[in-house]
């Protein structure tokens, strides 16, 4: 499905009505056939932050055009950049129904960003209040697959929520609860200042502080490691598995937390602290380095766009001990596994993964 038919059907969007109230009021901005993102068009303040709340955030061609469409938003001379007016659905049982009754209140602005469109996404709501605050970020699963991914999350905010003082700022868990069967996550908004940090190569050490650090586990006692055996999978994920037994079972390992895609887009600074969000593939007791090694893997072939091949070659250029190298392979091949058992079939790259790290030893 399109994500503008995903947020039909999970707002339950319908023909723009003046007598709907201003909280179930969108704009779709962008082509008639492929919008960009929705804005609430309740309120005036609300329908400009929509559009430039986080500048911190956006790289600087994105920050422009959405600043460009906010002006267009509130300057009725100029010609108008909502390509559709919608209503969504606010009676009992809605979404809306529910975040009114999580929220403690019935007035919000919503927006969304509707890029992508792969087996991943899933509709990530940013709420404004009628003043244009940011008030809070919502997460709605529709789909096996999404609800695994947001159930991870929030089981990764829960364990942060009972952290007295957290070592990096990340989003304050309001409700992790259900809508329609499916995993919904409502979390406090980042710090409105928040910036992309500078340094793309700041390390993970304070999300590996989060569980207590294990050390000298050879990677067959490791939990992380029984995890991946436990998972039926098929040969080719098992010959990766197997190799690295063989090449590193029995010498010790130190494990802990880890956030799973440690990338400059899911971490920022702000007021000198480090902020960390999008905890989909987060666990505890992973190979201690493994989110930095990931991250090079991501900026390659995500970041620039590149082939599985080329990511995994820049991996072991950046200089990673063997031991990481292997251990990231396991973790792509078996992720790739488990996303695909939850999927009912193999996602977007899972044959390019598998290609890649076969040819990579």
């Amino acid at each position: 499905m399109r994500p503008r038919d995903i947020l039909s059907e999970v707002l339950g969007l319908r023909a723009w009505d003046e007598t709907s109230s201003h909280t179930a009021r969108l704009g779709l901005v962008g082509g008639p056939g492929q919008p960009k993102f929705a804005v609430p068009l309740g309120w005036r303040r609300a329908t400009w932050s929509s559009c430039t709340s986080y500048p911190g955030l956006r790289d600087r061609g994105t920050r422009l055009r959405r600043r460009a469409a906010g002006v267009s938003l509130m300057v009725t001379s100029r010609r108008p950049v909502v390509s559709e007016r919608l209503c969504a659905e606010e009676g009992e049982g809605s979404l809306i129904a529910l975040l009114s009754s999580l929220l403690d209140t019935a007035d919000f602005g919503i927006a969304v960003g509707l890029g992508g469109g792969d087996e991943l996404w899933k509709p990530t709501l940013q709420l404004f209040t009628p003043e244009g605050a940011p008030l809070a970020f919502v997460k709605v699963a529709h789909t096996d697959l999404t609800a695994h991914l947001v159930r991870t999350e929030g089981e990764a905010l829960d364990v942060w929520s009972r952290v007295a003082a957290p070592a990096l700022l990340v989003p304050t868990l309001v409700a992790n609860t259900l809508w329609r069967e499916r995993p919904l996550l409502v979390v406090a908004p980042l710090p409105i200042d928040s910036r992309r940090a500078a340094d793309a190569s700041v390390d993970a050490t304070p999300v590996r502080a989060l569980d207590p650090p294990l050390g000298d586990v050879p990677l067959e006692d490791s939990t992380w490691w029984r995890a991946r055996r436990a998972v039926p999978v098929e040969p080719a994920v098992r010959d990766v598995l197997d190799e690295v037994e063989r090449r590193h079972a029995g010498v010790p390992r130190s494990w802990a937390r880890w956030h799973g895609d440690w990338v400059p887009w899911n971490v920022a600074r702000s007021a000198g602290r480090l902020v960390a969000w999008d905890w989909e593939y987060s666990e505890a007791g992973a190979p201690v380095g493994l989110d930095e090694v990931h991250r090079t893997y991501q900026m390659v072939r995500f970041g620039r766009q590149r082939p599985v091949r080329e990511a995994l070659a820049a991996v072991r250029v950046a200089g990673s001990s063997p031991w990481l190298v292997d251990a990231h392979k396991a973790m792509l091949v078996s992720r790739a596994a488990t996303l695909a058992a939850v999927n009912g079939r193999p996602v977007t790259d899972h044959e390019e993964v598998l290609d890649g790290v076969a040819a990579s030893w």
